[in-house]
């Protein structure tokens, strides 16, 4: 992907919509601010949004977990 401003705007990856491109550029690439679908704000490179790298603002990795017991 080319690391130019494409319009990610209104667009879902994931529980993350891309709200709008912010002035900050990490390793050459735009930043967006990201609306979670839980209501929380994350900002997030165009790179990670596009590739599926990011697809929440960590609300999927948040609560309880199953755990193997073993006896």
């Amino acid at each position: 992907m080319s690391r130019s401003a494409a319009n990610l705007s209104g667009k879902v990856f994931g529980r993350l919509t891309a709200v709008k491109p912010l002035t900050e550029r990490e390793s050459g690439f735009v930043v967006w601010e990201c609306r979670c679908e839980c209501g929380k704000t994350k900002n997030v490179t165009s790179r990670r949004l596009v590739t599926g790298g990011t697809k929440s603002c960590g609300c999927l990795h948040r609560g309880p977990r199953k755990r193997n017991k073993t006896t």
